[in-house]
């Protein structure tokens, strides 16, 4: 399977929000429910996938991506889903 996930990440205070679709949209993220919600600093992304057939037969495999503490001061974990079973 090959394929786009578009996804949007927002953030309001210290709080986030993402939402991923296979629909490009460029329409900022919302919180609240008043006449549409207030628009919230959304941030864009496009991936493309190419995922084998065989990775939609059980166990279903987990992707992880490693961001350098250096590069956005963020750390992201790791995690082998193999060792979690």
């Amino acid at each position: 399977m090959k394929t786009n996930i578009f996804l949007r990440i927002g953030k309001d205070g210290s709080k986030y929000k993402a939402v991923a679709t296979t629909n490009p949209t460029q329409e900022p993220l919302r919180v609240g429910t008043y006449r549409g919600g207030r628009a919230i600093p959304t941030v864009y992304l496009s991936l493309s996938l190419e995922i084998p057939d065989e990775a939609f037969k059980p166990p279903n495999i987990s992707a992880s991506i490693r961001v350098p503490i250096e590069k956005l001061g963020t750390a992201v974990e790791v995690v082998d889903p193999m060792r979690v079973l």
